[in-house]
């Protein structure tokens, strides 16, 4: 969709990320994504800085640079420990809170849209909020639309539902926390019309048979 600079900030001499749409893409969904980071503020979501045109004509969006990987890299080739899901939970949990009390769904909660700075799970941060919308936005109808990343994919959104809510963010955090605890998605690999069928209809096997580590409750 389009393209990242490192860039500097000449009113704070700061460094930001700034994201150009490229000039043949729909500025819809990226408009949306600087209108809900324009009132998003905590330090488990990546800070909004600005948004415009450039004097080509392309919408842009800065936000705060981040020296981090994302967690899709972290556990590309490990798990991670039961007490490190939890650091992870309970600073996700805190950032999707504020959204959701603004009436904000993400909708694509997956390892990719976490950074990581510097390893530390306890500054994480939630990025792209591309696709997310505000509930009961009589301006956005997608029902029958699948919108968002399928092994993280909550029923109602596989499903298409017209309206989905604060809950499928919970499901699909739910999914990446699983991920992180034993190595795969809760539905498993597959073409998408087998995961897709998987998360419409199968349940997920018991993590205490995939992660030994993981207490009952």
């Amino acid at each position: 969709m389009g393209v990242v600079y490192r860039a500097r900030d000449r009113a704070s001499g700061d460094v930001v990320a700034v994201k150009v749409l490229h000039q043949d893409q729909r500025p819809d969904r990226f408009l949306r994504e600087a209108a809900v980071l324009a009132e998003l503020s905590h330090p488990a979501v990546v800070r909004y800085v600005a948004h415009g045109v450039t004097a080509k004509g392309q919408v842009y969006l800065a936000m705060e640079w981040l020296e981090a990987t994302s967690l899709s890299n972290l556990i590309a080739n490990r798990r991670l420990a039961f007490p490190e899901c939890l650091t992870l939970l309970r600073r996700v949990c805190a950032g999707l809170a504020i959204a959701h009390q603004l009436g904000v769904v993400h909708r694509d909660l997956k390892p990719a849209n976490i950074l990581v700075p510097d390893g530390a799970l306890a500054q994480a941060k939630l990025i792209d909020f591309g696709i997310a919308r505000r509930r009961f936005d009589p301006r956005i109808t997608e029902r029958g639309l699948l919108i968002g990343t399928l092994a993280y994919m909550s029923p109602e959104q596989a499903r298409g539902a017209a309206q989905i809510e604060p809950a499928s963010d919970v499901f699909s955090l739910g999914s990446v926390v699983y991920k992180c605890l034993t190595g795969d998605t809760p539905f498993g690999g597959g073409d998408s019309t087998a995961v897709l069928a998987k998360v419409l209809l199968d349940e997920p096997s018991p993590l205490g048979e995939l992660a030994s580590d993981v207490p009952h409750a």
